[in-house]
C-alpha cells in the first residue's frame, strides 16, 4: 500500500505530467529536483495553474505565500520536491480566511 508522502508526490507529479503532455517534456525526466521555471519554463501563470490543481485535488486552500515567495519577498525557483513537501507538510493545514476588517 502506497504512503501519504509517496501518493501525494505521485499526485503532484502526475498534475505536471497533464500539464506538459503538449510539450517537448518527457515524463521520464521529472523527477523531485526538476525546476519548474529553469528546468520545465513554466511562467508565473503556469505555476499559479498547478497550484490550483493541487487545491482542487485536495479540496483546500493552502498557505502558498509561505511556499512561493523567499525571505527577501523574491520568487522561489520551485522545484516539484518543494511542492510534494509542501503539500506533506501542510495536508492538515485549516485556513482561517481573511483577517476581520477593523
Amino acid at each position: 500500500m502506497q504512503s501519504e508522502s509517496e501518493a501525494i508526490r505521485d499526485a503532484v507529479l502526475r498534475m505536471v505530467i497533464g500539464m506538459t503532455r503538449e510539450w517537448d517534456v518527457s515524463p521520464d525526466d521529472l523527477r523531485p529536483e526538476t525546476s519548474l521555471f529553469t528546468d520545465l519554463m513554466f511562467s508565473s501563470v503556469d505555476v499559479i495553474h498547478l497550484l490550483g490543481l493541487v487545491e482542487m485535488e485536495y479540496q483546500k486552500k493552502f498557505p502558498y505565500d509561505q511556499l512561493v515567495v523567499d525571505e527577501q519577498g523574491k520568487y522561489r525557483d520551485l522545484t516539484i520536491g518543494d511542492i510534494t513537501r509542501f503539500v506533506q507538510d501542510h495536508i492538515d493545514y485549516e485556513d482561517a480566511g481573511p483577517a476581520p476588517v477593523r
